[in-house]
């Protein structure tokens, strides 16, 4: 088990959004050691905003790489956990989430990410946000927190390695405040199937 499952679920019950942490460090460092491995090879791409269109490192500054099963073992346990906690979710609120996507990615020194929503407008494909980081020895003058906007105020999560914080996409906006040291992160979204988009729900 990479977080526990349980815990995550019940925070999202109370709260709609949770913070966990990996205790398992050899897995986080190796995910953080196929993330370097991915960057070296050239596999990660400038991310783009307005449904994949348009190049803005002004509002996003982050590079990506998509990944999927099969590409490293470390990779292969930590999304076997996202199913896991897919199953689960879909069992307790029947989200209608049959898939899991995912990315590595690599925000360099001065870049961060504008407030923004999860879906596109226009869409609810995807039903929850997980992100787990893989910076050691993070520190506030770093920067780089996640900026979280919840109905008790904004909250600020250092991007240390090994924290996990999962929000159901449709309901919190967020954003990366920019950074002084490269940062990394794994992000994934449990997701509906393409075929079956959707009006927005109201929540």
């Amino acid at each position: 088990m990479c977080a526990p499952t349980e815990r995550v679920l019940e925070a999202l019950d109370r709260e709609g959004w949770a913070f966990a942490e990996v205790k398992d460090e050899a897995l986080v460092g190796a995910l953080r050691r196929a993330a370097a491995r991915l960057w070296r090879a050239g596999r990660f791409a400038p991310a783009r905003i307005g449904r994949a269109r348009t190049r803005a490192p002004s509002i996003r500054a982050d590079w990506i790489a998509w990944v999927d099963e099969g590409m490293d073992p470390a990779l292969d346990r930590y999304l076997a956990w996202l199913e896991e906690l897919r199953a689960s979710a879909n069992a307790r609120w029947w989200l209608g989430a049959w898939e899991v996507e995912a990315h590595f990615a690599r925000y360099p020194p001065g870049g961060g990410y504008a407030m923004h929503w999860d879906n596109p407008q226009g869409r609810e494909d995807r039903q929850l946000t997980v992100i787990l980081y893989l910076n050691r020895g993070w520190r506030p003058g770093d920067g780089g927190a996640l900026v979280l906007e919840t109905a008790r105020g904004r909250v600020r999560i250092l991007p240390e390695a090994g924290r996990i914080v999962a929000f159901f996409s449709a309901l919190f906006r967020h954003g990366v405040m920019r950074c002084a040291r490269p940062r990394w992160s794994l992000a994934a979204w449990l997701r509906r199937r393409r075929e079956l988009f959707a009006s927005p729900r109201a929540f």
